[in-house]
């Protein structure tokens, strides 16, 4: 797997409160997201378990061989005027 979970924690959203931990990449350890652990509706109970990764945390890496050596260098994308995510179940 190529992200890590840190701590819960409940926090407050759109559609009522939700425990959550944040879902950090296991490369850069930068938050990219979250993923749900327990909600207090219960017709929000469907969301335990799934991912939602923020795209705009997200960038596209191109790799360059250099001789014996691969330099990872970052290629960033236009920003976007909304918030758009993924949602990934596991």
């Amino acid at each position: 797997m190529n992200v890590f979970v840190g701590p819960t924690s409940e926090k407050e959203m759109t559609t009522g409160v939700h425990i959550v931990s944040d879902v950090y990449c296991i490369q850069c350890c930068i938050i990219i997201g979250w993923t749900y652990i327990d909600a207090v509706e219960e017709d929000q109970k469907y969301k335990i378990g799934k991912f939602i990764i923020e795209k705009s945390y997200m960038s596209k890496k191109a790799i360059v061989k250099d001789g014996a050596n691969l330099i990872s260098d970052p290629v960033q994308e236009e920003p976007s005027a909304s918030r758009r995510f993924l949602f990934v179940e596991r």
